[in-house]
This record gives structure tokens, C-alpha cells and sequence, in this order.
């Protein structure tokens, strides 16, 4: 490929750079030990380990996550559903859409828009329907 040169990349190299780049590349190569690489793997995946199907409780489960995950992640949505609807207060920040927009009135005050968050119903109820069925399982041994 370096005899095609639209591909070599050594041409603007010198005999002296093109010796140094070349000693580079085989010390890097010779840097990379795949045992250790491999060794490394292992001891990460047995730091990190999966729990047990056994031993974990489904509804207990979910609803953690329900509470750390999802209602979170939907609570963040639905401010930047607020903020992406919402009116500009202050017209005159420079920007060139402001610009043009100049002789639109935006009332210096106005209420936030009341964004319908409808998931906060479902959630709710998915939680009391998993604390149910987490009252009612045992975790399995």
C-alpha cells in the first residue's frame, strides 16, 4: 500500500524521522502484551459480578430501577420539553434569530408552559403493581 503514494504517509518524512516513526511503531507493538490484556479482562469480570437469577427478587428489581432510572431519566425529559417550548424573556441577546425576530413581542414575564407529564400516572401505578408482587414473592435460595 505505501508503494501507492496517495497512501504512503512516510513521504514527508526524512531518513533520520522515518527511522525514529518506525523504532516507535515496533516498541508499541512490542508494548502490547495480549496476555496481560487478557489477564486484565478477568479480573475486571470477576470484580464485576452478575448477580445470581436465583437469588435476585424480579419486582424488588424493578422497582429500583423504576425509582433510580426511569423517573429520573423521564423527569429531565419532561424539563427540557418545558424549556424547548417555553418563550424566549429576553429577545435582545444578540443572536441573529433574535435579530430577525425583533419586531415580535415576547412579554417580559410569562408563566412557564404547563407540559402534561402523563407518565407520572403510569409510573405510580407500575410501582404499586410491582410492590404487590414484591410482597407477595420471597427471594428464591
Amino acid at each position: 500500500m505505501i508503494q501507492d503514494p496517495e497512501f504512503d504517509i512516510f513521504t514527508g518524512l526524512d531518513k533520520d524521522q522515518y527511522k525514529e516513526f518506525r523504532q516507535l511503531v515496533i516498541d508499541m507493538v512490542l508494548c502490547t502484551d495480549m496476555s496481560l490484556h487478557f489477564q486484565q479482562i478477568k479480573n475486571m469480570k470477576s470484580m464485576i459480578a452478575m448477580p445470581e437469577k436465583n437469588t435476585v427478587v424480579v419486582p424488588q428489581s424493578q422497582i429500583g430501577f423504576i425509582d433510580f432510572i426511569v423517573e429520573p431519566s423521564f423527569q429531565v425529559l419532561g424539563d427540557m420539553i418545558e424549556r424547548i417550548v417555553s418563550p424566549k424573556t429576553n429577545p435582545a441577546d444578540g443572536s441573529p434569530e433574535d435579530e430577525t425576530k425583533a419586531d415580535a413581542k415576547v412579554p417580559e414575564k410569562s408563566e412557564p408552559p404547563n407540559v402534561p407529564r402523563p407518565w407520572v400516572n403510569c409510573f405510580k401505578e407500575n410501582k404499586e403493581a410491582w410492590a404487590t408482587l414484591a410482597s407477595e414473592t420471597k427471594p428464591r435460595s
